[in-house]
């Protein structure tokens, strides 16, 4: 078989081979400031950003949910605990948010980091709250979230209590 053959014949099986997988990350990153929490997930906050080049600074509001995390259902007795937990954590607070994708209600649906402490994390560990598994990026909360049913917390206390 001559070499340009066998070239063509190499060249024929290069769209069968599997490419390598890309590694999932965020779509943009940024730093905002927390002015409302909306709901047991979600919060708005103010973004400020200078274009290169230019002394100006544009404001934008930016609405967010946090990734990987399903609040207590409103008829919850710790639905409101978590609420008021979320805002006690956030409110006013500079987060850097990572964007993922947008959840279903056109919020930007994120990790949000206040300093270097992971929001949802934090949330999980009280046990106010458990992991989205339909998001993409929640098997890292698993282990929070099994961490605060062994040890009984928030809502996980109750069905300790009801299984003994």
């Amino acid at each position: 078989m001559s070499r340009f053959r066998l070239w063509q014949w190499l060249l024929c099986l290069l769209p069968a081979l599997p490419l390598p997988a890309r590694a999932e990350g965020p779509l943009t990153s940024f730093y905002c400031v927390v002015q409302s929490v909306e709901s047991t997930s979600g919060f708005s906050c103010q973004r400020y950003r200078q274009q290169p080049g230019s002394e100006r600074i544009l404001r934008s509001s930016v609405r967010v949910s946090l990734l990987g995390y399903q609040p207590p259902p409103d008829s919850h007795p710790l639905a409101a605990q978590a609420h008021t937990e979320l805002g006690n954590i956030l409110l006013y607070q500079q987060v850097r948010v990572d964007v993922f994708a947008v959840d279903k209600h056109g919020r930007d649906l994120g990790r949000v980091r206040l300093y270097k402490a992971d929001v949802t994390e934090a949330l999980l560990k009280r046990g106010l709250g458990s992991v989205d598994r339909a998001q993409f990026g929640a098997y890292y909360y698993v282990p929070f979230e099994r961490e605060a049913q062994s040890q009984g917390k928030g809502i996980w206390s109750e069905r300790r209590h009801s299984q003994l």
